[in-house]
């Protein structure tokens, strides 16, 4: 159910149909979401609080993570940041 309720254009859109397709947009939203603190193509709506819309490109953002070993900025940031050298070694 969290993978559909992920895969939703807008939080405020109803939930889709178990699909295939609308679990994979939920995992491939979720992979963006756990990378990044605030992906590029989720935006807020600026008229009604509370309510997240993701933008055509969203979709291609994934595509350029997919398939890669990649070290979110957050984790860079704080974690390897503070101590390089132990975490290479570990």
């Amino acid at each position: 159910k969290q993978l559909l309720l992920i895969s939703k254009r807008s939080t405020s859109d109803p939930l889709p149909d178990d699909s295939p397709q609308a679990r994979r947009d939920g995992w491939e939203k979720t992979a963006l979401l756990v990378s990044y603190f605030f992906p590029e193509h989720e935006e807020l709506d600026p008229k009604n609080a509370g309510v997240v819309t993701w933008t055509e490109g969203w979709h291609d953002n994934f595509n350029v993570l997919a398939g890669r070993l990649i070290v979110p900025p957050v984790v860079r940031t704080l974690i390897y940041a503070q101590n390089p050298a132990r975490v290479q070694k570990w």
